[in-house]
């Protein structure tokens, strides 16, 4: 029973150390920030994470904002801005500036997820 448990901690141990070994090889993450006017539901906001996260380097998906229409993407360096469009034009969405600064930090308080907003809340820098 101890030479399971052992194994065992042993392969967990491992798959953690290759997952940091892959964040650490892809670099720092980036976010890119952009607005969604297309998106109407929870079904167009599922429909893209799934897309997106197929995708090489995109490591993290959010909505923000009231309407949940402000996208962020976290992603490796090898990405760009334009292929970050370019992915999101492919699947039938046009990205829009956030107020013509695409790096303009989105408001947690306006944040319909509860989630989201409890990080806020409590998790000030």
């Amino acid at each position: 029973m101890k030479k399971h448990l052992l194994t065992g901690a042993l392969l967990l141990s491992a798959a953690i150390a290759l997952g940091q070994l892959q964040r650490l090889r892809d670099g720092k993450l980036e976010e890119f920030r952009c607005r969604l006017p297309d998106v109407q539901c929870d079904g167009c906001r599922t429909s893209i994470s799934e897309e997106l996260l197929k995708e090489s380097g995109i490591r993290a998906i959010r909505f923000e904002g009231a309407d949940r229409k402000d996208l962020v993407i976290s992603h490796t360096l090898k990405r760009t801005e334009e292929s970050l469009q370019s992915s999101l034009a492919r699947i039938g969405y046009s990205a829009e500036a956030l107020n013509g600064d695409p790096t303009k930090a989105v408001s947690h308080q306006a944040c319909v997820c509860p989630t989201e907003r409890a990080k806020a809340t409590y998790l000030k820098p």
